[in-house]
This record gives C-alpha cells, sequence and structure tokens, in this order.
C-alpha cells in the first residue's frame, strides 16, 4: 500500500491484527500493534478486542483477561462484543464462574448483556450438569429485553435437561418456545428424541421423528445416530434396520458411530453375516472402520467361537494402522482362553505386555 501511495490507517491496521489472530500468529499480531502505535495511531476498542479473541482462540485465557484489564486502564471502553468474546473464552476453558461474574460487571463499562451473553453461559452450565442454575439464567435472560431468547439457548436447555432425565420440564421448555412464536429446527428435535429414547418412549420418539420431517425439516446424521443407538441398545434391530435404510433414501451419510451402532446390534441379535457384509460394505461407501468397529466385530466372532476369523480381523486392524487397544487384546484373549487355544492366547499376552498394556501371565 505504501509504495503505491496509499497509506493504511487504524482501520487496515485492525484487518491485518485479525488475520494474525485468526492464523494463531499472536507475535505478528502483536508486531502489528507495534506499528500502529509506531505510526501515530491508537489502538481502539476493536482492536483490543481483535487480540483477546486470537487469545482465547488460543486458550491463553489468563492473557486474555490481563489484556482486558490494560484496555480498561487505558480508558477504552470495552462493548458486548468484547465482554460476550472473554465470556466464551471463560467457559471454553471451564471458568464458568468468571464469565458469570464478567457479566455481572458489563454495566461498570456501559455495555449491556445480549442473547449471545446468556447463551454461551447457560449453555456451559447445561453441559457441566448445573441445570439448575441453567434455569435461573434463562429466568433472567426472560426478564432483560436486551436480550431476546433464540432457538440455540432453548436447545441447550432442552439438551441438558434431557441429558439429567427431566424429559418433563424439557417438553415444557419445547412447549414455550413454540408458545413464543420460535420454530424447532434439528438439534430442537434431535434433543427431544434423544430425551424419549433414553426413556423407552418410542412412539413419542418417533412422533417427534415424523413431526420434523412433515415440517420440513431434515433429519441430520446425528438424529439418526441418537435413534438407531437407543433402539440397538434395546434390542430392536429391524426398527434400527429400517432407520438405517431411510437414511440412505433421504440422502444422509452414515458415519462411523451410524454403523458401529448398527453392527453392534446386529452382533447383539446374532446376526454375524449381516455384520461381515455392513462392516465391508463401509470401506465401500467411504467410511473407514475405526477401534471400535474392530473391537465389536472382534466379539462377535469370539462369541459365536469363530476364531480364525477373529484373529485375522486383529492382523487385518493392525495391517490398517489401527492401534489395538486393551479392549481388542482382552476380547481376543478371553475367547482364544475359552476354546483352549493356550498357545496363542500367551503369545497375545506376552505382545499385549510389550505394547505396554497391563496383561496376567495365560495358563
Amino acid at each position: 500500500m505504501s509504495l503505491v501511495g496509499v497509506q493504511p490507517n487504524i482501520y487496515t491496521f485492525n484487518i491485518l491484527i485479525n488475520c494474525c489472530c485468526q492464523l494463531r500468529q499472536m507475535n505478528h499480531g502483536f508486531c502489528v500493534v507495534g506499528e500502529t502505535i509506531k505510526r501515530g495511531y491508537h489502538p481502539n476498542t476493536i482492536t483490543f478486542t481483535t487480540l483477546i479473541k486470537g487469545l482465547c482462540l488460543q486458550e491463553k485465557i489468563d492473557s486474555a483477561y490481563k489484556m482486558f484489564e490494560r484496555m480498561t486502564q487505558m480508558g477504552i471502553q470495552p462493548n458486548a462484543v468484547t465482554c460476550n468474546t472473554l465470556i466464551s473464552g471463560f467457559c471454553k476453558t471451564g471458568k464458568v464462574d468468571r464469565a458469570i461474574q464478567l457479566k455481572k460487571k458489563m454495566s461498570q463499562w456501559k455495555c449491556k448483556p445480549d442473547a449471545v451473553s446468556y447463551c454461551v453461559i447457560i449453555d456451559t452450565l447445561c453441559k457441566g450438569g448445573k441445570v439448575d442454575e441453567a434455569l435461573v439464567f434463562f429466568s433472567e435472560m426472560l426478564r432483560d429485553s436486551n436480550a431476546v431468547p433464540d432457538v440455540a439457548v432453548h436447545n441447550s436447555l432442552i439438551n441438558g435437561l434431557c441429558k439429567s432425565d427431566r424429559l418433563d420440564e424439557a417438553k415444557r421448555v419445547f412447549d414455550e418456545m413454540v408458545n413464543r412464536g420460535i420454530s424447532a429446527d434439528v438439534k430442537t428435535y434431535s434433543c427431544m428424541i434423544d430425551g424419549h429414547c433414553r426413556r423407552g418412549q418410542w412412539e413419542e420418539a418417533r412422533r417427534h421423528f415424523h413431526e420434523m420431517m412433515d415440517r420440513g425439516i431434515s433429519p441430520n446424521t446425528g438424529t439418526f445416530n441418537i435413534f438407531i443407538d437407543l433402539i440397538c441398545k434395546d434390542g430392536m434391530t429391524e426398527d434400527a434396520w429400517e432407520l438405517f435404510e431411510l437414511m440412505h433414501k433421504v440422502n444422509v451419510k452414515p458415519n462411523q458411530i451410524t454403523y458401529n451402532s448398527m453392527i453392534h446390534g446386529l452382533c447383539k441379535a446374532g446376526r454375524l453375516d449381516d455384520v461381515v457384509k455392513l462392516f465391508d460394505s463401509m470401506v465401500d461407501k467411504g467410511v473407514r472402520p475405526d477401534v471400535i468397529s474392530y473391537n465389536i466385530l472382534i466379539d462377535g466372532y469370539c462369541k459365536n467361537r469363530k476364531l480364525d476369523e477373529a484373529t485375522m480381523l486383529f492382523k487385518k486392524m493392525k495391517e490398517n494402522n489401527l492401534k489395538p487397544t486393551k479392549v481388542t487384546y482382552s476380547t481376543l484373549l478371553a475367547g482364544l482362553n475359552r476354546e483352549g487355544r493356550m498357545k496363542t492366547a500367551k503369545n497375545l499376552s506376552n505382545e499385549m505386555r510389550i505394547c505396554g498394556l497391563s496383561s496376567k501371565p495365560s495358563c
């Protein structure tokens, strides 16, 4: 810019600082700040907010707070974005109490908490199992004219309540949200489906599933995974298989979690031939089996006394650069000992110890 006679200003420098921060090159960002001051420009609220965001991205929350303090000491007013950036940083690093304190102090700098301020704290409290505290904050949010609740904050509460087995309260929050004219999205329905499935309320779960489809909201992979996993665990393999096939019909791609749930469900049902076909089809569909996939199938082979197949799969797992876990070794060892293959079991036990996984010597 300078070479063609165009002089950068504070806005130009702020953009450059932001680029450095996004690339996690904080040292370069601070160098740009130095250049800014050298040229006679004064860092402003955006400059400091950008630096605070960059430090938060690297989870250097104490440094971010020191930057915030320095900003206020210099008489530069933080705004809601500055405070929300720091609140998010505190929450992401497990310091929700400090986030709450900062939210309470926002009025000192003549800025008001907004929907983002509340949503980040409520979501963190819910994920930490502090649902009652989250509900208190939500009640406060409803009284705050500057913070209008959106679908995201309702989703956090519904998810937290469902995970805490407080389904009736989750349904109440869901109904109140609809009454406020806020439309449920795929995450809302996924949370409600999860809550009903955990209680074994399959008809209610299906009702929510069909309701979202009727409203033109497409279930995503996560929605199907919740349903398939919990249905499989309840032994309803045929229903799970129908959902798995529906995924293909509505162009939703299964991932490792989907396949692992189905493989586990089919193994429990004793449908080993179907498991092997499904396992092989994963690669054809572009989904790479992981350690869990191999562990489930090895366990299925062992329980069905197919030790040769289990051993071959164990070797294939290592050939595919997947490191067997303690569960893998223990499963195969149990199968070998059960069938009296003591020599193979002893060799495997020795290999397990060499790999740094504890194992009692095989007899």
